[in-house]
């Protein structure tokens, strides 16, 4: 059923963004990248176009491709930001959305959890980022601690970029998100499987970029923790 709410919505938010432009003569008509792009999204591909992007990402999981709204067999990408790149690029932007995924998923669940039970710092309350900010004025060593887990691992996955590139591709045969960390082997054997997984990690990943920065916004706006609307506990 996720994916077809992905769908639902993403196809609800590229009818309005293509049509939100008052009937007016075409030559008076001005589109903006974003909804040029949707529109070019909602139908087919020529020939030429189907050759530009595909090739590179063949056996990509997380596509949102149905041929009934989106058309475009390499997926929807209404910037196109895969066309033309090499396949090198594309896993580094796959790579980069795995990644950003990840945390967003783990900030979503870190925030839910901060807000309703946190038996280190018992005396400390409010919102997610109240609660941070207030740890760091308690103890400040903590966060030094956080900066050097993350310039440690921003360091740890530098082998898989191509350096003479500056970064900008991964190494051939690299597999975007693939750090060789799967400690509960949720990860199955069999190809099929593998890439129902890959699917479901990588739509819930931009389910969770777009949530956590909701409730991000939502807390910093009204102040209120996002816990106790969505958890009334």
């Amino acid at each position: 059923q996720e994916p077809n709410m992905l769908y639902s919505v993403v196809a609800l938010l590229g009818l309005v963004t293509v049509h939100a432009v008052p009937t007016a003569p075409k030559a008076s008509v001005r589109r903006t990248p974003i909804s040029r792009g949707l529109s070019r999204a909602m139908k087919p591909t020529s020939n030429a176009a189907r050759s530009v992007a595909p090739k590179a990402m063949d056996g990509m999981a997380g596509k949102v491709y149905d041929n009934v709204l989106f058309k475009q067999e390499a997926g929807w990408d209404p910037l196109n930001l895969a066309e033309g790149k090499p396949k090198e690029v594309i896993n580094k932007y796959r790579d980069a959305e795995l990644i950003h995924g990840r945390m967003a998923m783990a900030a979503v669940a870190g925030i839910l959890m901060a807000e309703k039970f946190h038996p280190v710092f018992p005396e400390i309350s409010g919102t997610a980022h109240e609660q941070l900010a207030a740890v760091f004025e308690k103890v400040p060593a903590f966060r030094w601690f956080a900066l050097m887990h993350i310039w440690i691992n921003e360091g740890l996955r530098l082998y898989k970029f191509d350096i003479e590139k500056r970064g900008g591709a991964l190494k051939s045969g690299e597999v975007p998100g693939d750090y060789g960390y799967d400690p509960l082997n949720l990860m199955p054997k069999k190809p099929d499987a593998a890439l129902v997984r890959q699917n479901q990690e990588i739509n819930n990943g931009r389910l969770a970029m777009v949530a956590s920065l909701g409730m991000i916004a939502d807390e910093q706006i009204t102040g209120q923790p996002i816990a106790d609307k969505l958890i009334p506990l």
